[in-house]
């Protein structure tokens, strides 16, 4: 049996293996960024709010006109 002659011998997602190297460029530093995202978030220590946070809610935001007694 002979192989295809189609079939590409290289390594690596086929995206990568096709595509231009502008399409390539694009999709490493995307994934760069996302990763350095999800670092950033996972590492930052965001303080929490110094002052306590009042607000009024309306009664009729809770209970509508149709369900009030």
């Amino acid at each position: 049996m002979s192989r295809s002659k189609n079939r590409s011998l290289s390594s690596g997602p086929a995206v990568l293996r096709s595509s231009s190297p502008l399409v390539t460029v694009i999709l490493v530093a995307l994934g760069l960024l996302i990763g350095g995202g999800v670092i950033y978030v996972a590492t930052v220590d965001v303080p929490a709010p110094s002052q306590p946070v009042e607000k009024i809610i309306p009664a009729e935001r809770f209970a509508p006109e149709r369900f009030a007694h």
